[in-house]
């Protein structure tokens, strides 16, 4: 099997669709987060970076497959180009070939070897660089999913304390309130006891 530089074009257009869509799928979990209550963002966070994780797996997986499957063509390669040196000096032992044209299969053999092998670093290179992408779209994930997850459980706090405040400051009005009824009730009934005492104390200063 060999790989060609259209093979690495095509695998390069693989890799960036792989990941945009990885991007996406992470996304749209964040997204997801803002719609959820405080006990629900901390379950889909875990659930959301999880699935990150796996995504960034799955891709660093297909990558190393890929580099694997790139030097398998490399050795397949050097394999068959060995053997077609081999060949040369056999048929140069035999007398059926000279040897600067034995040496120059070797040489021309040698060189395809060499280029087989960068092409095969320079596949594994891009995607090593491909995973690596991936891995910093998981942290970044990761981080968004919490920074999410902390802000809303921030904002329910702040509603949850805004709630309490209103409610201690409509408690605190109706117990002024009853206060000043009590305080009112407690006026009138001071009046009415001076009234009627008055009538008595007339009588007693016109016997006098």
């Amino acid at each position: 099997m060999n790989l060609t530089e259209e093979d690495a074009e095509k695998l390069q257009r693989q890799l960036i669709k792989l990941l945009e869509q990885y991007i996406e799928r992470m996304q749209k979990a964040s997204k997801d987060l803002l719609a959820s209550s405080p006990f629900e963002v901390m379950a889909r966070t875990q659930t959301a970076n999880e699935a990150a994780y796996k995504g960034y797996l799955d891709i660093h997986q297909q990558n190393n497959a890929k580099s694997d499957e790139a030097f398998k063509a490399y050795n397949e390669t050097c394999d068959r180009n060995n053997a077609e040196s081999r060949a040369a000096f056999d048929s140069y032992r035999a007398g059926e070939m000279s040897y600067e044209d034995a040496l120059a299969i070797k040489e021309k053999n040698d060189l395809a070897n060499s280029k087989a092998y960068d092409f095969a670093c320079s596949i594994k290179d891009q995607n090593d660089s491909a995973s690596m992408k991936a891995y910093d779209e998981y942290r970044n994930a990761f981080d968004a999913n919490n920074k999410t997850c902390d802000q809303v459980i921030r904002n329910a706090n702040s509603f949850a304390l805004a709630d309490t405040v209103a409610k201690n400051a409509d408690m605190t009005k109706d117990l002024e309130s009853a206060m000043a009824e009590n305080e009112s009730s407690s006026d009138m009934k001071t009046a009415e006891s001076s009234v009627e005492e008055s009538p008595e104390e007339n009588a007693s200063t016109s016997l006098r």
